[in-house]
């Protein structure tokens, strides 16, 4: 509605009359999450640092982490609906992941996420990658 010209005050809301008056209310959690495009950079590796090269971002609402954070990856177009199964990293080797995060690059959750499956420490994950403990035991 907001693309189509209308302004907050225009928009109907169930709660409160009408869109202007909208606040926050009940238990939500909200994730938003880049989209890293590094073929589109021709000669570009795909590691992460001071330069930015995100194409964009998604967002997403859920009931809680997990939920937001599934919707948020499935928001990025590239064919994922989760964490796991993401490229050949479910065939590596815990040892050959664990390398792999210790250096920052688009794939990190992913392959963090495969390194849990495989029962890597969550403290060692801490020291390697710098990602809170608590993001790494969601």
């Amino acid at each position: 509605m907001l693309a189509g010209g209308l302004t907050l005050d225009e928009i109907p809301y169930w709660r409160e009359g009408t869109l202007d008056k909208y606040t926050p209310w009940g238990d939500y959690v909200v994730v938003k999450f880049a989209r890293w495009d590094f073929e589109k950079f021709p000669g570009a590796q795909d590691k992460l640092g001071t330069q930015m090269r995100a194409v964009g971002e998604v967002m997403s609402i859920g009931k809680n982490y997990k939920e937001a954070l599934q919707k948020a990856i499935r928001s990025l177009e590239k064919g994922r609906y989760g964490l796991g199964f993401v490229k050949d990293f479910n065939e590596r080797t815990l040892d050959d992941l664990l390398e792999r995060l210790s250096e920052p690059s688009s794939e990190r959750q992913f392959i963090m996420y495969e390194a849990i499956r495989k029962g890597a420490d969550i403290e060692l994950l801490h020291k390697k990658t710098h990602i809170k403990r608590w993001l790494s035991s969601r």
